[in-house]
């Protein structure tokens, strides 16, 4: 996958796949004489290339133009580069996306149709700006959602969740000179084959069983993970922070949970606790391969990355994956939104507020007169659905402050541009476009 910025308008543009869609079209078109709608595979395909011919048409006053060209340069050098970065998480959601599409085939699971074509998708086109710190931005076209499957969704979910339990854990730490907080992995016996479900329930309960046991433990995060393990059976287990109040014994502690488990002690600095919280948050299971075949065979030890799972067993997974929690919070660290709301100030819940509002779907009303609510008790479910969501995501960003000066379009079906408003020649060149295609071809493999 690779991403191309341009520097000119090209005015009849047409996107390399779109005759191959419409011949898709029109085959399933005859082929289903009777139906009214095309599929969803199909119809987000042909979105893509509608936004793609829109971007390339685009007039140049619905731009604010940057005429500096050394500051054309760095916006187009910093993109590239972040991209380049980014390149194995992007081929990883493709990879991810044709082994889907198989497994739904074989298993004929046919909502996981629509799972790959999300994942197909996800951050192709987007337009590209400059936040007012000088640093390049691209807001995202489509995004797939599916945070326990792209590595980009994730890594988003990872970071945002990490900024919200940060100052909990921060604030406990800070309270009161005899409080600590562990960072700790708390395993069962790996589960069998069409047990997983049953797994995950089991381990939950256990350790609400093992707090009740432990008196000097306060609160506790914890983050529930199940990968495939390398003998084919799953590693069910949970990643967890506790909060503690005085003396901890780590014995006691190992015997009342029934196996070895190592307890980690954290600083009391915000930063120790962000960098464990983010390698805690985030999914563990590998995606896409990352070994060479041959390395793979001499680590026969090694668990299959998730393209690499027999057909049945990712089924499995996702179904006992589909509305869990894997995410959970006791004690303390419970019902956090509750607490922020009761506390908070007048503008503090306008502001709240305004989140919900700015974020609304077109099926949720506006709320209006919510700074009224003295309590969290007071407000209605609905609204509360959409106050722990403003809470959690926080505010979005501003995107009136930044100056959009093109578009970006990756895609791993060929080497294209996209028209952007820069004014520059950087895209019409031949020597550019070469560096482009070795580019592409030296991730691609060759060819």
């Amino acid at each position: 996958m690779a991403v191309y910025y341009c520097g000119v308008i090209y005015m009849a543009m047409m996107h390399p796949g779109q005759a191959a869609l419409e011949n898709d079209v029109m085959d399933w078109v005859l082929k289903n004489p009777d139906a009214k709608t095309i599929p969803a595979h199909l119809e987000g395909k042909l979105e893509r290339i509608n936004r793609y011919n829109e971007l390339a048409h685009a007039d140049k006053k619905d731009f604010l133009i940057r005429q500096d060209p050394y500051e054309r340069e760095r916006i187009k050098d910093e993109i590239l580069e972040t991209h380049e970065d980014n390149t194995q998480r992007a081929q990883m959601e493709q990879d991810l996306a044709v082994y889907i599409d198989q497994v739904a085939t074989s298993q004929l699971k046919y909502e996981l149709y629509d799972i790959a074509e999300r994942l197909n998708n996800c951050r192709h086109t987007g337009a590209a700006g400059i936040k007012p710190d000088g640093n390049p931005v691209i807001a995202w076209d489509t995004k797939c959602g599916l945070s326990k499957l792209c590595p980009d969704e994730s890594r988003e979910v990872t970071q945002r969740l990490t900024e919200f339990y940060l100052p909990e854990l921060v604030d406990f730490k800070k309270e009161n000179i005899s409080h600590r907080i562990y960072y700790s992995v708390f395993t069962i016996p790996n589960i069998q084959p069409g047990e997983l479900r049953a797994g995950k329930k089991e381990i939950i309960e256990r350790f609400k069983s093992w707090s009740e046991k432990i008196p000097s433990l306060k609160g506790s995060l914890i983050i529930q993970e199940d990968p495939l393990s390398a003998a084919g059976d799953w590693n069910v287990h949970l990643n967890i922070f506790l909060c503690v109040k005085g003396s901890f014994d780590y014995k006691t502690a190992r015997a009342q949970w029934g196996y070895d488990v190592e307890f980690n002690e954290l600083k009391g600095e915000p930063q120790d606790i962000r960098d464990a919280l983010l390698e805690a948050i985030k999914y563990s299971a590998e995606i896409a391969p990352t070994k060479t075949e041959s390395k793979a065979d001499q680590d026969k030890t090694k668990a299959p990355a998730m393209t690499q799972w027999p057909h049945e067993l990712f089924v499995e997974w996702w179904n006992a994956n589909k509305r869990f929690r894997r995410v959970r919070n006791y004690g303390c660290l419970y019902n956090i939104h509750k607490k922020r709301w009761n506390s908070a100030g007048y503008d503090s819940r306008k502001k709240f507020i305004k989140i919900a509002n700015e974020t609304a779907t077109k099926q949720e009303q506006i709320i209006s007169g919510g700074t009224a609510w003295n309590s969290w008790q007071e407000i209605t479910s609905d609204h509360k659905t959409r106050l722990r969501r403003a809470m959690t995501h926080g505010e979005p960003f501003d995107i009136s402050l930044v100056q959009w000066v093109g578009a970006v379009n990756f895609d791993s079906d060929g080497v294209y541009s996209v028209g952007s408003v820069l004014g520059d020649k950087f895209f019409n060149t031949t020597a550019t476009r070469s560096t482009s295609f070795d580019f592409y071809n030296d991730f691609r493999g060759g060819g």
